[in-house]
């Protein structure tokens, strides 16, 4: 238990207080956003802007080419605040011009990645320019993580979530679903030009970084390629729900019943968030690496168990917040909570550390395979059972892809050579 208590105080340190409110108090305005959407909009045109927005979340990552990923984990082992903001700089010119061509790809190919739902091809468009401001956004919060400005960090955070129910509330009043679009693409941008002063950088002055080689370059777009294939095991049910049962209401009704469930995911977001940057820097001594899994798990374990029986009595009574006639997937609503409980005690823990040995096309790797199970049982389960199939596809796919990221984590720490045995 002291364990418990000193791996709280070096979070609380380390700033991860601020990060831990931060994000509590944004899940909660992203909630009331998400509830605001649903009074404003009708369901089925909702249905379709929700089902073009989960397809962009699959492209958002590969923004910049990965960049900013890779100013994260290089950036972290930089010495100087001087090389770390010329990191930034090459990452912002240099993602900047990826992106633009890659918003021009999505462009071209809207009406076919859209075919399945073709009412959904307009917002699609809309989302498409989201791809630069998600980008620089990104790039904004991975800044702030590498200089240890947690405590700015939040404060861009709790600014972002408030400019966006703020958008959302007024652009849907005017525009409905394609208002909701748009705050989805202009939020982030007011949030960046509103935080990017604080970097007090030179944007003039760049210093030579010799690391920026195909390893680098390797590194951003395998993390980047992890980044989406962990995304889609998350979303592809909203996907297929879509292409199979081609109900927009079922559409929204899922995107709802999974909204709290994976909101739960602030546990891990936030604890590792705050820890990336020094599990980067002590990724090769063993004790403190073995210490730290060993006091994470005790915690989160602890927590997740509540969080279980909280919601197997008052599931219904969460739903019911969002519609009466939701209470009837609270056994989807039960499984979705097992399922991300397994990103939390396992997933996005050991997945942070493989990304923090340099391994993410390991990640990207397990992601995959986690993807095609994921499809396999979704084609059969969702034909029969709707929502409560997909459910527990998300389920059994998240479980598998944790207990196989903790093994090839414990694999490769015990075969690196280097590796310490220090504290």
């Amino acid at each position: 238990m002291n364990d418990v208590f000193l791996f709280i105080q070096n979070f609380i340190s380390r700033k991860g207080g601020y990060i831990f409110i931060a994000t509590v108090f944004s899940r909660l305005l992203s909630f009331l956003a998400s509830w605001i959407a649903l009074q404003l909009i009708p369901t089925t045109e909702l249905g379709y802007a929700i089902y073009a927005f989960y397809i962009m979340t699959f492209i958002i990552p590969l923004a910049g080419f990965g960049f900013d990923q890779g100013v994260l984990r290089y950036g972290s082992q930089l010495k100087t605040i001087e090389e770390k903001n010329s990191l930034f700089l090459v990452a912002l010119k240099k993602g900047v011009l990826f992106t633009l061509i890659l918003i021009i790809f999505v462009l071209i190919s809207s009406g076919f990645i859209t075919e399945n739902l073709q009412k959904s091809r307009s917002y699609f468009i809309i989302f498409s320019f989201s791809i630069l401001t998600f980008y620089l956004f990104q790039l904004l919060k991975v800044q702030f993580r590498i200089l240890e400005k947690n405590k700015l960090y939040a404060y861009l955070e709790v600014a972002y979530n408030i400019i966006f129910v703020l958008l959302i509330y007024f652009l849907s009043i005017k525009y409905h679903a394609k208002g909701y679009a748009f705050a989805f693409v202009i939020t982030p941008l007011i949030a960046f030009i509103l935080f990017v002063r604080y970097l007090k950088i030179d944007f003039k002055k760049v210093i030579g970084l010799d690391f920026i080689n195909f390893a680098f370059y390797k590194y951003g777009f395998f993390s980047s390629l992890a980044t989406i294939s962990a995304q889609l095991l998350l979303a592809i049910d909203i996907l297929l729900i879509g292409n199979i049962l081609k109900d927009p209401a079922l559409v929204t009704a899922y995107k709802y019943v999974m909204l709290v469930p994976f909101s739960l995911q602030i546990l891990t977001r936030t604890v590792l968030t705050t820890d990336f940057v020094t599990l980067t820097k002590n990724i090769q001594q063993k004790m403190f690496i073995k210490k730290y899994i060993k006091s994470y798990l005790q915690l989160l374990t602890s927590v997740s168990l509540l969080i279980l029986v909280f919601f197997f009595f008052f599931g219904k009574n969460i739903l019911h917040i969002f519609k009466t006639d939701y209470q009837q997937y609270h056994l989807a609503f039960m499984l979705l909570t097992g399922a991300i409980i397994a990103v939390i005690l396992l997933r996005g823990l050991f997945d942070n550390l493989l990304s923090a040995m340099g391994k993410a096309t390991i990640i990207y790797y397990i992601s995959t395979v986690g993807l095609v199970l994921n499809y396999s049982l979704n084609k059969l389960l969702i034909p029969k059972y709707s929502i409560t199939g997909a459910a527990f596809t998300t389920l059994t796919v998240m479980w598998f892809t944790g207990i196989i990221s903790a093994l090839v984590f414990y694999y490769y720490f015990q075969k690196e050579k280097g590796f310490s045995n220090k504290k």
